[in-house]
């Protein structure tokens, strides 16, 4: 499997295992997306003018009411290495 794809498969398969939290979401939006699909100017935007099924058991939750955005990065790598058998490269910049 080529790296691109390897990453792909990675990044969908992580995605459907993440409980998201719409709320906190949309009150940290720096874009005003969530603004724009409530006025409609955004179509099939997921929580919002898209249906959006919380997993009955999300294998990983990064509660960012709760996390800094550091501590939801490192918690997020580490579920991807623990899951996946990878060895990330971690560093600012």
């Amino acid at each position: 499997m080529r790296p691109e794809r390897s990453r792909s498969a990675i990044c969908r398969r992580l995605r459907r295992r993440l409980r998201r939290l719409h709320r906190d979401c949309e009150q940290r939006d720096p874009k005003g997306l969530y603004r724009r699909a409530r006025r409609g100017e955004i179509a099939d935007f997921t929580g919002i003018t898209a249906p959006y099924e919380e997993p009955d058991a999300a294998e990983l939750v990064v509660d960012t009411t709760r996390l800094s955005v550091e501590e939801g990065v490192d918690a997020i790598l580490d579920y991807v290495e623990r899951t996946f058998a990878l060895t990330l490269t971690r560093g600012k910049g």
